[in-house]
């Protein structure tokens, strides 16, 4: 009976040839995996408060209490970054296309001024003194 490998929760510098945060570990792990805070911190290469401030800004799920500790299945997890990912992309593109609806009418309510309207007017005497 052969071993399996444990996957590695985090991606070492050896790992990736660019820099910056890789997070790869989820990805390794089988979707219905059980994880702690202890391991998505360490996964996450954030703190475990760091995790609890996650979950009150909605930006990971709740997790589940099993056996007197927060624990969140892997598969969970990642549709959860899927869908806010999917969320966040659908509101960037309203609001490009608002953009770009405002700009369109604003040239076009350029193209339809007169010249006349936007030279100066010179300042009359007023009346009545």
């Amino acid at each position: 009976m052969s071993v399996r490998p444990e996957p590695q929760l985090v991606a070492t510098a050896t790992d990736v040839t660019t820099p910056g945060h890789v997070v790869s570990g989820l990805a390794q792990l089988h979707p219905e995996t059980l994880v702690d805070e202890t391991a998505l911190a360490q996964v996450l290469q954030v703190s475990k408060r760091t995790i609890r401030r996650m979950v009150s800004r909605y930006e990971l799920p709740p997790g589940v209490p099993f056996a007197g500790r927060s624990t969140w299945q892997v598969g969970r997890i990642l549709a959860w970054f899927q869908r806010r990912a999917d969320r966040l992309e659908r509101e960037a593109r309203r609001r490009a296309e608002r953009t770009e609806a405002v700009q369109q009418l604003a040239r076009s309510t350029d193209a339809k001024r007169r010249p006349d309207d936007q030279q100066e007017r010179p300042i009359g005497r007023i009346s009545g003194r």
